[in-house]
């Protein structure tokens, strides 16, 4: 009479250097329970072999193998830890099995092998739940190490089946009594799910077909081979329970999808309750046991999920080091494969990448009106420049450049704006000069008479505003300079009605009567033997070919605190003019524009250093760098 007989062993516990596992002695129980089970295993001969050490394995082993017979169906059942030395031999360890004696206290998988080689049961089963880990070394590689299981322990009419070559961590569940691959072993035998043809029997690849997918539905890394002899080849192992209970467990197997049971799927399944008989409570506990491994591996796709939305969240990019977290997580805790979270990462990926899309959108609109509003504000700016001055000179060029570039404004979009600007004004000054030049003819023609109210001394203080120049004639004629200077503004003032304003503007300076003007520059160029005067500013003035500053450093409106200072400044700004770069970095260091109060009124000041109360800035800006506002307009008379 043909027997059943197994081997059962589980260790929990090793020597230094190896960690234990709790779930090995319940593995070895739970196969006991249901291979001596008479109405499922139906084993003659159930022996566990709990924590042995490897001589205690061998003989176990040995005796196994020896007492089976030509017809006899022998299965040897092994839960812990696999190891390989470095030529991958493989090892199965013991109770007193350490790291570093692991080849001499644990046992051969080639003594396995050749026990199996010399028994004469044609039938036997081999099931290893197993991590193995490799001794790579002076250390030991904890990832997957490949063992070749079918070279070292296959052999003719054997099966052997292995939950992984993962590791130690897909290997024990935390928190659950049973290892991952021996849970659906027992399951699968226990509640006939494993029985898929529906008769009655359940084969060894029936068996090993329903605990590879139970498992990698939890763990999909993890990869449970079934080694065979010879194609077909496939051994009885148990008989499925006929019982109501697994016929409804079938159909919560066949109708479940992504760990849940629809709404429609529960139209048949709780009239099927009352058919079969079984309580809501007992049809609820099959529906959580065979959910169960699909919720676990969808709470882990949503924990990914859940990490993978955190990174993108604070950086829509992922770099490679946080890409690298993210794998290890993957792979390491909660064991996915790439095919798994690949949906994951494109579902959110994309939805950020639209929304990215979108903020750069609006960024780059905002980004466009505040440079439009840039514009705007320049050509507010520019437009009150060539109102005030036109043509511009180098130094208010010089502003606006460095105005522009505060605001970020490129060259092209500012010739934009200026042009049109630019066009009017010059149309407008063409018109201006016309318009002066034949008022300047009619001034000629009718100068001789033009009513002019007698003075003390002589004719020569002709006004077209009937204003008296005799005061400013007296204070030139005494030497009495800075009063002189003073009167020339009052009597300015006076003749351009603005003596409530106390100061010119560039309008009444071009509308300024010319025999008016001619009369006080006059008067300034013969008091002072041709030293002062307005044309003499002038001549300056279009000897620098109008450059404000250096009409101020030759008239000494500017000083310097050295000569060398003075120099160095002068050699620079040449060097800058002829590169074209800005000269206000350079006219600025050392140099300094008085103030009124700072003038030398004597006849040995500079050449061109009076008058002057008409270069003083206004406020704030009370000193002669001020100036440029309406000197550059006087100096350009045509009539001086």
């Amino acid at each position: 009479m043909p027997k059943k007989i197994a081997l059962l062993i589980g260790v929990s516990k090793y020597g230094e250097g190896i960690p234990p596992l709790s779930s090995a002695l319940n593995d070895v129980e739970a196969m006991q329970r249901v291979l001596q089970n008479p109405s499922l295993g139906d084993f003659d001969q159930v022996e566990p072999l709990l924590n042995p050490t490897d001589s205690e394995m061998r003989r176990a082993i040995q005796k196994l193998f020896k007492q089976a017979a030509k017809d006899d169906l022998v299965l040897l059942f092994f839960s812990g830890h696999g190891i390989t030395n470095d030529d991958g031999h493989l090892y199965l360890t013991t109770r007193i099995t350490t790291k570093d004696d692991f080849e001499a206290t644990a046992v051969d998988a080639n003594f396995i092998q050749g026990q199996s080689n010399n028994c004469y049961a044609k039938r036997q089963v081999l099931i290893l739940d197993a991590c193995y880990s490799g001794a790579i070394a002076q250390g030991w590689k904890t990832k997957s190490v490949g063992v070749d299981i079918k070279k070292q322990l296959g052999a003719e009419g054997r099966v052997i089946l292995t939950s992984s070559s993962a590791t130690q961590t897909s290997f024990e569940q935390e928190g659950l009594p049973l290892s991952l691959y021996t849970q659906y072993l027992v399951e699968g035998i226990e509640t006939g799910a494993a029985d898929t043809d529906n008769d009655g029997n359940i084969h060894v690849q029936e068996l090993h077909a329903y605990a590879k997918a139970k498992v990698q539905a939890v763990k999909p890394k993890m990869t449970p081979v079934i080694i065979l002899d010879r194609e077909g080849f496939n051994i009885l192992l148990a008989h499925a329970p006929k019982n109501p209970e697994a016929e409804y467990r079938k159909l919560v197997e066949q109708y479940a999808q992504n760990g849940e049971l629809s709404k429609l799927s529960y139209l048949i399944l709780k009239p099927k309750r009352k058919t079969f008989k079984i309580t809501d409570e007992k049809a609820e506990q099959i529906e959580n046991e065979v959910l169960e491994p699909l919720r676990r591996r969808f709470a882990n796709l949503e924990s990914y999920k859940e990490a993978f939305v955190e990174v993108v969240e604070q950086k829509y990019s992922v770099d490679e080091h946080t890409r690298k977290i993210l794998k290890d997580y993957q792979q390491d805790i909660l064991d996915l494969r790439d095919e798994d979270i690949a949906p994951i990462e494109l579902e959110i990926a994309s939805a950020k990448k639209a929304e990215y899309r979108k903020q750069v959108q609006i960024q780059k609109q905002q980004e466009k009106e505040e440079y439009e509003n840039s514009l705007r504000y320049y050509e507010q700016e520019f437009a009150k420049a060539v109102k005030v001055q036109y043509p511009l000179d180098e130094y208010v060029r010089n502003g606006l450049k460095q105005f522009q570039q505060s605001l970020g404004l490129n060259d092209e979009d500012v010739g934009r704006i200026e042009a049109p600007l630019l066009t009017r004004k010059q149309a407008e000054y063409q018109k201006q000069e016309q318009e002066e030049a034949k008022k300047q003819r009619q001034e000629q023609q009718s100068i001789q008479t033009i009513s002019v109210k007698p003075t003390q001394q002589n004719n020569d203080l002709s006004s077209e505003k009937g204003i008296d120049y005799t005061r400013l004639r007296d204070l030139l004629k005494a030497g009495e300079w800075e009063e002189a200077d003073k009167e020339t503004l009052a009597v300015m003032l006076k003749t351009a009605d603005r003596e409530q304003k106390l100061w010119l503007d560039p309008e009444s300076i071009k509308n300024f009567p010319s025999a008016d003007l001619r009369t006080i520059d006059q008067l300034w160029v013969k008091y002072s033997d041709g030293r002062f005067g307005f044309s003499v500013q002038k001549r300056i003035w279009e000897s620098v070919a109008q450059d404000y500053t250096k009409l101020g450093d030759i008239v000494g409106w500017r000083t310097y605190e050295t000569v060398i200072q003075k120099n160095i400044v002068e050699y620079l700004e040449n060097i800058n003019k002829k590169l074209g770069f800005q000269e206000e970095a350079v006219t600025t260091m050392g140099a300094k524009w008085l103030h009124y109060t700072d003038l030398t009124f004597d006849i040995h000041a500079p050449e061109g250093h009076l008058p002057a109360t008409l270069a003083r800035g206004e406020g704030e800006h009370n000193d002669f760098g001020g100036g440029w506002v309406c000197v550059p307009g006087l100096l350009s008379r045509r009539d001086l």
